[in-house]
């Protein structure tokens, strides 16, 4: 359940933050520069899953290693040197 509330908790942030910088902070410095590629509208599915997978990551690699050990710093040693393949530890939930 612990895991449930720290997704939820997660998403919740980083949708808040991401809205913040898409829409009000960044919106012209992304139009200027590829508003040519840009669309109209979006696609609300597309943008479930993205959201989704994405927190999936921030929790895999960030939020619950650092949630283990206690100290972020710890945590994010830990996660660089397991995606470089350094290190024999498992991440277990």
């Amino acid at each position: 359940m612990k895991v449930v509330l720290t997704y939820l908790a997660t998403l919740a942030v980083f949708v808040a933050i991401d809205l913040v910088w898409l829409g009000v902070v960044a919106k012209d410095h992304y139009r200027a520069g590829i508003g040519h590629l840009m669309g109209d509208g979006f696609n609300i599915l597309a943008v479930i899953a993205f959201y989704l997978i994405y927190i999936a990551g921030i929790m895999m690699f960030a939020v619950l290693p650092a949630a283990q050990s206690g100290d972020w710093t710890r945590a994010a040693l830990l996660c660089s040197a397991r995606r470089s393949g350094s290190s024999p530890t498992r991440l277990t939930i």
